[in-house]
């Protein structure tokens, strides 16, 4: 679901967008602090490489809070989905990765504030990957 109430299937999202695609998923129930150091790091990150499209998929949101993300975070598109369900969804632990022309996940990470030299040298590394 996206900030409009549309209702949308993630492959037709994922398919229509340009490649790469850095996907960001969190849950609102999840540490709000980790989720504002994903996004600290995050965002300085997309203004210097070559990321096609942005997109930030949250969990346990209403539609009028993915207004005021939109408004807050206008470089990604925002959805709503609380029916991807993976171990980390579980946990509550935000995560990123991208998707590439092919379709595959790539550099899945799960930035740990706890351990900011090991996220300094990974954004490095994805700057180095994916720089303009």
């Amino acid at each position: 679901i996206n900030s409009k109430n549309d209702s949308l299937l993630l492959k037709e999202v994922i398919t229509m967008a340009q490649k790469p695609i850095l996907i960001i998923r969190y849950s609102s129930y999840g540490c709000a602090s980790c989720i504002e150091y994903l996004l600290s790091k995050t965002i300085p990150l997309v203004r210097k490489i070559n990321c096609g499209t942005q997109l930030m998929i949250a969990a346990n949101v209403s539609v009028g809070d993915l207004h005021v993300i939109q408004n807050d975070y206008k470089d990604f598109m925002i959805y709503k989905s609380d029916s991807l369900t993976t171990d980390f969804d579980m946990a509550l632990t935000p995560y990123m990765y991208f998707i590439d022309e092919d379709y595959r996940i790539q550099d899945y990470y799960i930035p740990r504030k706890e351990a900011n030299d090991s996220v300094d040298s990974f954004f490095k590394y994805l700057e180095t990957k994916y720089i303009r």
